[in-house]
This record gives structure tokens, sequence and C-alpha cells, in this order.
């Protein structure tokens, strides 16, 4: 235990002193501090660009195009007519638009007739999954829109009313669903709460400068792998089993407590220009705690395994890649479909993000998980350096 320990603290000290640390240090608060300030002033940190094509004159389309610009998401609508595909496309071609929907002028007599297919129209790129999300709005989005038409065939149909007064029950109940959105079929980026705490998170906001802290801690396990690459043949070789392993998990742990160091000053920046994005900061540090313990677990069992820095330089940027894009780090991709929120699961950020954004300290379970994984099996691979 004592080797363990000093082993800890001598990695941390050196990983303290390793320029791409100090760098990552302070471009953490620096970001998370310019981030609040722009939250703070109202903006958003991530805008997506959707377009939506409408006829001129459609009033069906007009009423999605309106109920889509008044839903509480992150995409920002755009409304265009039919004549506007050709630059919608070659906005969606150009990446400046992740997608664009034709909505079609009989798409309102299609739904009255029960036969709907075709009345939407998609342009996307492979390059995105972001439409996904776009199509979820735009469908409850028409679902609104056509919900008092069906309200008034249903009244009729079934209860055989008037259709006079099929009209006027109608228009009650849509203006019930427009004063009380929240029960009606709608995409809802939650606002969640930890317990003890007076004050909600913000999710789309919160969920960004939290994930922007995660990928930069993930940056830095990264920056010193290639490092621990090329030291540990040299050291493990002299090492009997048992100190070669506490010798693997003590630079582990040093380089966790390290990455603490950028992770502290982000939620400090965070405190003092948006502290809304905090709530109940000791369970938060501790989901911290966590994730780079198992970040730090699962890198010093790669460094062993991989033998080689130049590897480490290939495929690092990529796990950061992957990571913010299935992660969870800009989406919850879980809202979006169960199977996406499972291979979200894959990735100690996901669960680091839910911990942050009021999830408690449930997420403290998968995260030792992955660093318990990553210690048995370092401590498996230094045992067998030869």
């Amino acid at each position: 235990m004592r080797f363990l320990l000093f082993t800890a603290m001598l990695s941390c000290k050196r990983a303290i002193r390793r320029p791409g640390t100090l760098v990552i240090a302070i471009m953490i608060p620096l970001v998370c501090a310019a981030a609040g300030l722009y939250l703070s002033a109202g903006g958003d940190l991530v805008q997506i660009r959707v377009g939506i094509a409408v006829e001129e004159g459609d009033a069906f389309g007009e009423e999605i195009y309106r109920a889509l610009i008044a839903s509480d998401s992150p995409i920002a609508f755009s409304r265009h007519t039919w004549a506007d595909i050709p630059y919608l496309e070659s906005e969606v071609a150009g990446g400046r638009m992740e997608a664009a929907y034709l909505i079609s002028p009989e798409l309102g007599d299609r739904i009255s007739r029960g036969r709907a297919f075709g009345g939407v129209t998609l342009i996307r790129s492979p390059r995105t999954a972001l439409d996904i999300l776009a199509g979820e709005v735009v469908s409850a989005a028409i679902l609104r829109a056509a919900g008092p038409g069906m309200s008034i065939e249903l009244l009729v149909e079934v209860l055989e009313l008037e259709p006079g007064r099929a009209s006027e029950l109608a228009g009650q109940l849509a203006a019930h669903y427009h004063a009380h959105p929240e029960i009606f079929l709608e995409p809802v980026f939650v606002y969640t709460q930890a317990a003890g705490s007076s004050q909600p998170l913000p999710a789309f906001g919160g969920r960004i400068l939290h994930g922007l802290i995660a990928l930069f801690l993930l940056a830095g396990v990264i920056w010193s792998l290639p490092g621990q690459i090329r030291e540990a043949p040299g050291i493990l070789r002299r090492l009997p089993p048992r100190p070669a392993r506490a010798f693997v998990w003590g630079r582990g742990l040093g380089t966790a407590a390290s990455g603490m160091i950028g992770g502290l000053l982000g939620l400090a920046a965070l405190a003092l220009i948006y502290p809304a994005a905090l709530s109940g900061l000791a369970v938060q540090i501790l989901v911290m705690i966590g994730y780079l313990f198992a970040l730090s677990m699962i890198g010093s069992a790669l460094a062993l395994l991989c033998r080689r820095p130049d590897i480490i330089y290939a495929s690092g940027g990529l796990v950061l890649i992957l990571t913010a894009a299935l992660g969870g780090v800009f989406i919850d991709l879980g809202e979006i479909n169960p199977g996406l929120g499972r291979v979200s699961d894959l990735f100690p950020s996901s669960h680091y993000l839910a911990g942050m954004m009021g999830g408690g300290l449930d997420a403290l379970f998968p995260l030792f998980g992955f660093g318990l994984a990553g210690w048995l099996i370092s401590g498996y691979l230094a045992g067998r350096v030869k």
C-alpha cells in the first residue's frame, strides 16, 4: 500500500509538471467561464439548424411551423417555401443545416383520410444523426396541428355530435392543450433537479458545460498515455508481480488526481459565472472522482496493451470524437431512441453526465464498474510484462 501511494503521489507531481496537463487545467475553467457567460446572456451554446418548407397559403403547414417554433428544443427551425428546395439541398449538403423537411400542401387532407404516408419529405446528409432528434419534434408538431381536426372527426363519428358542436368542443380542447403543453405528446427537454437542490439544472446548456469538462478530462488522460507506454516496460521488468501491480495502479491514481485539478477549477468557474449548472456540488465532485478513476484505470490497461505510443496518437482523436458524438456530451441519445441510449451507456462520459445532471450517486456504480474492470485488467497485465 505504501508503494502504491508513493507511486500515486510521484505520478501526480510528474503529471502536473507536464505542459499538456497545465494547458488542459487552464483551458477547462477558461472555456467553462466563456460558455457560462454566453449562456447567462441568453445565448445557445449549440444551435441545430433545420429547414421547413411550407407552400404559400397552406394553413395546415403554417400551423405545423408555429408549433415548431413554439417547442422547447435546441433546434432552430427556419421557414422556407418549396421554391427554396435547391437552396435547402445545398445547405444540407454543405453541412450548414442538419436536415430539411418538405411539408406537402396535401398533408392535412391525407391525415384526415388516414393516408398520411408520403406527406413529408426529408432532406438529410449521411454525415449527421441529429435529423432523428429533429424528426421527433416535427412529428410532435404535426400531431399538434392535426389534433383539432382529428378531434372533430372523432366527436362526429363516435359521439354523433353536430359538426358545429364538435368544432366548438375541439376548439376548447385545443386551447387547453396550448395552455398546458406538458400533457400533449411533445419532446420535452426536461429540467432535472438533484435531491436537496433549490435550483433546477438547465438540461441542454448544463449538459454542454459538463460535457466540455468531460471531454477535457478525457483528453488529459489520453495525453498521459504515451509517456506511460514509454516508461512502463523498463520499470515493470525490474519489479516482482505484486510491486508491479502497485506501480501501475498508483500511476493511474496519480493521473486521476492530476486531472481533478482542472476539473475542480472548471466547477469553480461555473460556480462563479453560471451557478445554475451546479446542483449538489459535493455529489458532483464525487461523480467527477468516479469518472476520472474509470478513465485512468482504463487508460492504464490500454497503456499496457498498446505498447506503442503512436497507436495512442492515432486513435486518441477518434476516441474524443466518438465520445462527443455517442457519449451523451451534447444530447442524451436515450431520449431519442432506447437503442442509441444503450450504445451511449458504453461510454463513461454518459454516466458522468447523468450524475452531473441530477442523477446523483447512482452514476457512481457504473463508473466504478468501469474503473474496477480497468484496475483488474491492468493488474493482470502488469504481472506479465517480460
